[in-house]
């Protein structure tokens, strides 16, 4: 739970100073290109932290341990085809599964950032929904 509250801090903190940073971009004259390069560095600076805690995440969830004992021995058991797929091109370059971990992480993260980053509204609510409604740590099965 220290995880969860850490990540709240960081979040907030960085809600707080990305739009501080944002309104006096706003203030000046480069309305558009400001507003853009805040956000965008926002979703990156808080898409990094939130990879890096759900990619390092070691025997958290309930069904942590059949993911993990299904990709040591390289057998799909009845898992999804995309993650199926995924799984053996991680697998075949001779990665552990904390590899894994981190590229899924990077997958959903990273999609969900750029999702919101292209959806023109700004990012800070819905990753502070994200990580305080228990959305976030939802993903781990806890």
């Amino acid at each position: 739970m220290a995880s969860y509250g850490f990540l709240f801090l960081f979040i907030a903190t960085s809600i707080i100073l990305f739009s501080e940073l944002e309104s006096v971009s706003i203030k000046n004259v480069e309305i558009n290109t400001g507003i853009y390069v805040w956000r965008s560095l926002f979703l990156l600076i808080t898409s990094i932290g939130l990879i890096i805690v759900a990619g390092n995440r070691y025997w958290t969830g309930s069904d942590f341990y059949t993911y993990a004992l299904a990709y040591k021995k390289n057998s799909p058991y009845s898992f999804e085809s995309g993650y199926v797929w995924l799984q053996n091109q991680v697998y075949s370059n001779g990665n552990d599964f904390h590899t894994m971990l981190l590229v899924m992480s990077i997958l959903t993260i990273g999609l969900f950032s750029i999702a919101l980053l292209y959806s023109g509204i700004p990012p800070y609510l819905p990753v502070f929904l994200y990580v305080a409604l228990y959305t976030y740590f939802y993903g781990f099965n806890i």
